[in-house]
């Protein structure tokens, strides 16, 4: 009898590994992302306008269509959110003033293009603005590139992460996994 509970209880924990992978498998996104480029251009008052581009490959063109017509319905709202979540995470009331976004197909990939002006997005104390969004990480794959740029006449107080390369007013990261979303402090020089 022992045994037969001991050949049970094996065969429960095998069946539920199984539905665990189903599931994980089964949430998949139905995208693989080619390309992520994220632009911020920040001011002097905490605002700063995000534009991203986003190369999306879909194995099933129905699926691709399905994500279009889909994304096309509910983008703005769905950004709106998503600030007002982060908002709360980080304790500050981020407001997203304008929000734009464009859906095409190139050679099979979808490509969406967003550009926004968020208010109160960074932190202003002391002269100095602040980028941080406390434990937020971007989660990047594929070919990308974050890119912050900071106003004429700010000099850099720190940066985290190290960034790959700074030309100009313009910090630039390649991560080639999750990064932390980058803390910039500067000021008026």
């Amino acid at each position: 009898m022992g045994k037969n509970i001991f050949y049970l209880i094996i065969f429960v924990m095998i069946a539920f590994l199984v539905i665990d992978l189903f599931f994980i498998f089964a949430r998949r996104a139905p995208f693989e992302i080619v390309y992520y480029r994220t632009n911020m251009e920040y001011d002097y008052d905490g605002n700063a306008t995000f534009t991203t581009v986003a190369g999306l490959f879909f194995k099933d063109p129905r699926k691709r269509e399905s994500y279009r017509e889909t994304y096309l319905k509910n983008s703005k709202e769905t950004f709106q959110e998503y600030f007002k979540k982060v908002g709360e995470e980080v304790g500050r009331d981020i407001i997203p003033v304008s929000f734009d976004s464009t859906v095409t197909v190139r050679s099979g990939i979808l490509e969406i293009s967003e550009t926004a002006f968020l208010k109160n997005i960074a932190v202003k104390k002391d002269g100095a603005i602040d980028t941080s969004m406390g434990s937020l990480t971007l989660n990047i794959v594929g070919d990308s590139e974050v890119s912050l740029r900071i106003p004429e006449g700010a000099t850099i107080v720190s940066i985290d992460p190290t960034p790959t390369s700074i030309v100009g007013k313009t910090i630039k990261w390649r991560p080639k996994g999750p990064m932390l979303f980058p803390r910039v402090i500067f000021k008026k020089k």
